[in-house]
């Protein structure tokens, strides 16, 4: 039976599933797409969440900003991000958990979630993958574990 299920659910499942069975998931997008369409992932949710993840490993797709800039919230960004997201993504960034470059990168990859509303929850999950993608980010990545997770996931 499908279920009507979002990118965000699928790289969740990926990302819980692959460090639960310690990487042996199919090592290929085939094989991932059959694994997740035997979950009940719709193909076309599947194929959304491989283009998101795709793009986290694209270099220079926004402009890096400077290490001192400040992040002014577009019309959009307030609809879909509450008061309480905002403050969060400030919390991760005074506590040096994302710096410039990782705020944007997760701000921009939870707008691309084409989610109407963004809980904190969801910016939990997104800063955990973004950082995860990002090899010069481990300490970040592990603060944020210890955090959130009260453990390390990173060797």
């Amino acid at each position: 039976m499908q279920k009507d299920r979002d990118i965000l659910e699928i790289v969740t499942f990926l990302f819980k599933n692959c460090l639960q069975s310690n990487g042996k998931l199919p090592n290929d997008q085939t094989g991932i797409n059959i694994y997740l369409r035997n979950f009940g992932f719709k193909q076309e949710i599947i194929n959304k969440a491989f283009e998101w993840l795709a793009e986290l490993n694209q270099k220079n797709f926004i402009q890096e900003p400077s290490k001192d800039s400040i992040h002014i919230f577009t019309k959009d960004e307030d609809l879909r991000l509450s008061v309480e997201c905002r403050r969060f993504l400030i919390f991760l960034e005074r506590n040096e958990i994302l710096n410039s470059k990782t705020r944007e990168l997760v701000i921009h990859h939870l707008l691309r979630l084409n989610q109407r509303t963004i809980e904190v929850t969801d910016i939990k999950w997104v800063t955990l993958i973004v950082l995860f993608n990002q090899p010069k980010e481990r300490a970040a990545l592990i603060s944020l574990e210890q955090m959130l997770l009260g453990g390390s996931i990173v060797a």
